[in-house]
């Protein structure tokens, strides 16, 4: 009776929509059965059913294999009309969508199993099993993708099928609806990096950043959310691991936006390289092994007042030395050195990478031919965060036994000013800086032998 009521409301609501049933009695009745069905078996609240038997909807068997679907997909151009669906019946109380939505997936897109469907495009050549036709483009795209989140709650059914939406959206619709597709996903992203799966999901990022494969400009505000959605869903772990070793071309695309778009977009897709490159070095292999993501870097840090590119090749360079002769190549020791004059945010950036490439042999002799007046001049004043006052004073203490006009300019430095002497006596200082401090000072003033037993102790 329940059911009945239920069915009997839901099909006033399918009715007002005539543009999306045209007043189709059969196709009404057939929507409220499916609904009936579903209700009864309760397939959402019952993870221990036994889906076997008379009782199991045709809808939800796979039409390849004729068996229960385990693992469904969609192919992506059965999609259209659920994308239509989802736009149409907004106003339709969201306690429905997603048994509405699964009623028309059921009726209008099968639903295979992903190694059916697999299995009959590779063998049958990308024949559509559905329309006989060769398919030029065959995305399998999961039911079941983000279904979980990090707190182990199930992400509900409306939300699931937004994703699934909102992803043809981008691939399928107008501008303006691209637009509104990836801010919500840009939204959702940002409060729930994990409820995009990557991991087994590899056409996600296909259809997410599908807009930026176009051959025409892209959109400025299209191209900045769907970078800020790519950067939200890395900040997961699981997704961070896989993304640059499962999704190539979705890399290459966040790296082609390093050197196009607007200033801010260029800026997003390095934050992406900074999140993927900071946890894993996997992905710092991944990415410092294309010949153009450091280059695209370096060029940015060139024309952007801001510490993010400083930041990404940081990232990229920790504990990896191919890395650091990869930017030292790219020319960069010189711009950074004739750019560290103050203490804005950007500057500090190139300081702190300067000391991580001086602990490479080129990046030491480059270092010690440029000059570190630039740095003198910071220390000087002394107006650098202390942890890049460590990290400079560690650098300096370094070079000052491997290069003699190195060693010279600290000589000249601590008579002229006494920089190295203020800093040791600093009270303000953390021991670690006073402890670098002392060390130039002796190494300035003594002996070879006591210099270098004087810097021993302090490793």
């Amino acid at each position: 009776m329940a059911n009945e009521e239920g069915g009997s409301g839901l099909k006033e609501k399918l009715q007002e929509h005539e543009g999306l049933v045209e007043g189709e009695d059969s196709i009404v009745d057939e929507a409220i059965r499916i609904l009936a069905t579903l209700k009864d078996l309760e397939l959402s609240a019952s993870p221990s059913l036994n889906l076997q038997g008379d009782n199991v909807p045709p809808q939800f068997l796979c039409p390849i294999s004729g068996e229960l679907t385990k693992d469904p997909v969609m192919l992506s151009i059965s999609q259209v009309f659920l994308l239509s669906l989802s736009i149409s019946l907004g106003n339709i109380n969201s306690d429905d969508i997603s048994f509405l939505g699964l009623i028309v997936h059921c009726m209008h897109a099968p639903t295979y199993d992903r190694p059916s469907i697999k299995k009959w495009l590779s063998e049958i050549k990308r024949v559509c099993p559905e329309s006989r036709q060769v398919l030029s483009h065959a995305a399998l795209v999961p039911i079941s993708m983000g279904s979980d989140i990090d707190d182990g709650e199930k992400v509900t059914n409306e939300n699931r099928y937004r994703l699934h939406a909102l992803l043809y959206q981008l691939s399928v619709s107008s501008l303006f609806e691209q637009r509104k597709a990836a801010k919500e996903l840009q939204q959702i992203t940002r409060r729930t990096p994990s409820f995009i799966k990557l991991p087994g999901n590899p056409e996600v990022l296909h259809l997410l950043l599908s807009p930026l494969s176009s051959a025409a400009p892209i959109d400025s505000e299209l191209h900045e959310d769907l970078l800020r959605t790519v950067m939200f869903l890395s900040e997961n772990e699981d997704n961070n691991k896989v993304f640059a070793a499962e999704n190539e071309k979705a890399l290459s695309l966040v790296i082609y936006s390093l050197k196009s778009g607007t200033m801010q977009t260029r800026l997003t897709a390095a934050r992406v390289i900074s999140s993927l490159s900071l946890k894993f070095k996997a992905n710092r292999d991944i990415i410092g092994g294309n010949p153009l993501a450091i280059k695209f870097l370096v060029e940015l840090l060139k024309v952007a007042e801001s510490f993010i590119p400083a930041i990404a090749l940081i990232n990229l360079c920790i504990f990896h030395d191919r890395n650091k002769k990869r930017v030292i190549c790219e020319g960069v020791m010189q711009f950074m050195l004739s750019k560290i004059t103050d203490c804005t945010q950007a500057s500090n950036g190139m300081l702190l990478l300067v000391t991580i490439l001086s602990t490479d042999c080129k990046g030491a002799v480059e270092l010690g031919r440029h000059g570190i007046s630039p740095i003198l001049d910071v220390l000087r004043n002394q107006c650098i965060p202390e942890l890049h006052k460590e990290s400079c004073l560690g650098m300096l203490s370094r070079l000052c036994f491997t290069h003699r006009n190195v060693h010279q300019q600290l000589a000249d430095e601590e008579n002229t000013y006494r920089t190295f002497s203020n800093l040791s006596e600093s009270a303000t200082s953390k021991e670690r800086v006073r402890e670098y401090a002392r060390a130039i000072v002796t190494a300035t003033s003594s002996s070879r032998k006591d210099k270098v037993t004087f810097y021993s102790s302090l490793n």
